[in-house]
């Protein structure tokens, strides 16, 4: 989502700089280094692309999980990005006034009160919006030689994970003063995240400034579309005995990825009744192997000579990992194939209701028994038997 931000310039009557800064979400960013040991600095980076504008707030205040709030006790830096970035952008801010450069800024005690890592245990917060609502971006936690975040933040040196977020994908706990992550650099976004909230991709050192120095940009690759997973309706006739099988189709409208797609699937009675139209049939963890596009389910259906009707049941696949669901539900449709008694060749079938009855009687009167042949005519009878 972008905020259209509309700046007026006094002098240029009738010229109107635009531009659009842009809402982030928790995971957007990740932070890759920081330093306790002075001279403080941080980096963080960009996971899609933001506009010119788009501002994150980072504050070393902890988080009270008593008081649902940030404590108040230290400070805040708020970087502003100067034009458009890119996806994989890092940004590397820093106290050091001779480290400054591209991407690089340089913060003050002036523009950055009270913003200050302690080796005694710190935390760093980035967020959006106002410190009285703030929407949580990434967190790491730093320096108390736990490699945890706190039940509760209590005090400058302590922080409860804030809400929204996730320890080992959009947060981090290191236990040293000052740490660098050196994973992967390439990959999709919640493969990086993934990566970032693992301890074992950081350096970590409790002297030297290991988060100081450059850093290359990260290659973010858009994520695989999950495929969508549909099964279709089938129908078969009954048949006077035996059993027939009605075949179900699970299909994928793109080939299943690395791992494959897993569901579960199972029948359930609609107007044809498991036991006597069809056997109940339910099974659990029915793949689709990567790289294949379909699979199949059958289902017995019982034949007899019961005068009925067409009869439904559904199948409903559910629990399907791997792919998203564009229809989970099938019919299958049960055709009648019954007919009526033969007799020298002749098929008697029962009277509607409507056909029930002999003149001038109502439609449920019992028919009057009679040797003739009653001819009929739809909507009324024949006044005689002839």
């Amino acid at each position: 989502m972008a905020l259209h931000r509309a700046t007026w310039t006094p002098g240029l009557l009738g010229c109107l700089e635009t531009d659009m800064a842009t809402s982030l979400a928790a995971g957007d960013i990740a932070l890759v280094g920081y330093d306790a040991d002075n001279p403080d600095d941080f980096a963080f980076v960009i996971l899609r692309d933001i506009e010119a504008g788009t501002s994150i707030t980072f504050t070393d205040n902890g988080w009270s999980s008593s008081t649902n709030a940030l404590l108040s006790n230290e400070g805040s830096y708020t970087y502003t990005a100067p034009t458009a970035l890119a996806a994989g952008t890092v940004i590397h801010p820093t106290a050091d006034s001779a480290a400054g450069g591209a991407n690089t800024p340089v913060y003050t005690a002036t523009d950055a009160p009270r913003f200050s890592f302690s080796t005694d245990g710190d935390q760093i917060l980035a967020y959006q919006g106002s410190a009285v609502n703030p929407t949580f971006l990434y967190a790491i936690n730093f320096a108390d030689g736990s490699g945890s975040f706190a039940a509760n933040g209590t005090n400058a040196n302590t922080s409860a994970l804030p809400p929204g977020l996730i320890l080992g994908q959009t947060a981090v706990a290191l236990g040293a003063d000052n740490g660098r992550y050196n994973g992967t650099v390439s990959g999709t976004r919640d493969q990086l995240l993934a990566a970032i909230g693992t301890a074992g991709s950081w350096s970590q050192d409790n002297a030297a400034r290991i988060g100081a120095g450059s850093y290359g940009a990260f290659t973010v690759t858009a994520a695989a579309v999950a495929p969508a997973l549909s099964i279709d309706d089938v129908q078969v006739s009954e048949g006077d005995s035996g059993v027939k099988q009605l075949v179900f189709t699970v299909s994928l409208n793109a080939p299943a990825p690395a791992g494959g797609v897993s569901f579960d699937i199972a029948t359930a009675d609609g107007s044809a009744a498991a036991g006597s139209d069809y056997l109940a049939r339910a099974l659990t963890g029915q793949t689709i192997a990567a790289g294949q596009t379909s699979t199949t389910f059958a289902v017995d259906i019982l034949g007899d000579t019961a005068m009925e009707p067409t009869e439904t049941f559904s199948v409903a696949v559910s629990n399907v990992r791997g792919a998203t669901v564009a229809d989970g539900q099938g019919t299958g449709t049960i055709l009648t194939d019954d007919i009526g008694t033969r007799i020298n060749g002749i098929t008697v079938f029962d009277a509607a209701p409507s056909l029930q009855g002999v003149s001038g009687a109502t439609a449920t009167a019992a028919p009057a028994a009679t040797n003739a042949l009653q001819l009929v005519r739809l909507g009324a009878y024949a006044a005689t038997n002839d």
